[in-house]
């Protein structure tokens, strides 16, 4: 049911195990579901293909239309005189809209299957983090429990969806920090290293003991040609360039980044900090989310979890 090895799953608490567990054993009733209603749907549409050629056939038989390959022309005139062209319509027809409406449903019964099997996309997600975060040896902590004021007249998935829209508050939140323009001193300080880095590489040197005829070296630095494959060897001198222009280069970057907006700038260490109270705050909602989808589990009721739910959310666990 899981594709984990057992050391994976021995490193979580019982009562998580036994709940992811016990989801593998619910996704692979609902896959049986899906896998059967796709037979359904399968069937239904070889049974409209069928009834459509015989459909066919019936039509040419009726109009006494011989459709052999040795038949030359058309014969006039209705096989069964009794039957008005109304009546004769239905019958010829009929079979053809109970498959159609055979194949409309078995598709319904399919998409739904398909809907039910997709609610626990958020298990594949689980494994898939359990593979990369449990190391050997190692054990996950159950979390502390989440205290909620839930009574019966609680509205169960509107408070999830409350929580949700909390979730992506943040996420929009996070993408901004993501975003965020790195302060101007940070930015001129790493645009000039680039610049110190590539200007030494393509400083000229001369020693003043040097009898060379090229003291400098500089065909060699000019020099441009292939290596395997095709790609390009050297520089063409552009480091020299460099070298020679690293005053002005610095001063029209320094220009440019002064251009820049400052408002909400972020250094790398404020901005790691910012990721992980947002981090810390997005697993406390998902934990609440949690509580609120087990509680309406309990009652008989289901709200579907999403797939990209925190993983400790869904166990109560602590890494």
């Amino acid at each position: 049911m899981l594709d984990l090895p057992f050391e994976m799953l021995d490193s979580l608490p019982v009562a998580s195990r036994l709940k992811l567990e016990r989801f593998a054993n619910d996704r692979a009733a609902a896959r049986a579901v899906y896998l059967n209603a796709s037979d359904r749907m399968q069937e239904a549409i070889a049974a409209l293909g069928e009834a459509t050629g015989q459909e066919a056939s019936q039509r040419a038989n009726n109009t006494g239309i011989d459709v052999s390959p040795r038949a030359s022309a058309p014969i006039s005139g209705p096989r069964h005189d009794w039957e008005s062209p109304e009546d004769l319509e239905s019958r010829i027809s009929a079979p053809v809209k109970a498959a159609r409406r055979t194949l409309q449903l078995a598709t319904d019964a399919r998409d739904r299957a398909e809907e039910q099997l997709r609610a626990f996309d958020f298990v594949g997600s689980i494994e898939t983090w359990l593979r990369r975060t449990a190391s050997p040896g190692a054990s996950f902590r159950e979390a502390r429990p989440i205290d909620l004021k839930i009574t019966a007249r609680t509205d169960l998935v509107a408070e999830v969806a409350k929580v949700r829209s909390q979730v992506a508050a943040l996420d929009e939140k996070f993408a901004a920090i993501e975003n965020a323009p790195v302060p101007a001193n940070d930015l001129k300080a790493r645009a000039f290293a680039e610049i110190d880095r590539i200007a030494a590489a393509g400083a000229l040197k001369v020693h003043p003991a040097s009898r060379s005829a090229e003291p400098l070296g500089l065909a060699r630095k000019l020099a441009l040609g292939t290596g395997s494959g095709g790609s390009i060897v050297g520089t063409g001198g552009t480091d020299i360039f460099v070298w020679l222009l690293r005053d002005q280069m610095k001063a029209a970057i320094a220009s440019q980044i002064d251009q820049f907006p400052a408002s909400g700038a972020l250094s790398d260490d404020e901005r790691e900090k910012a990721f992980a109270d947002l981090a810390a705050q997005r697993l406390e909602l998902e934990r609440v989310e949690e509580c609120l989808i087990a509680t309406a589990e309990a009652d008989g009721r289901t709200i579907a979890r999403r797939a990209d739910a925190d993983p400790r959310a869904v166990l109560g666990i602590e890494a």
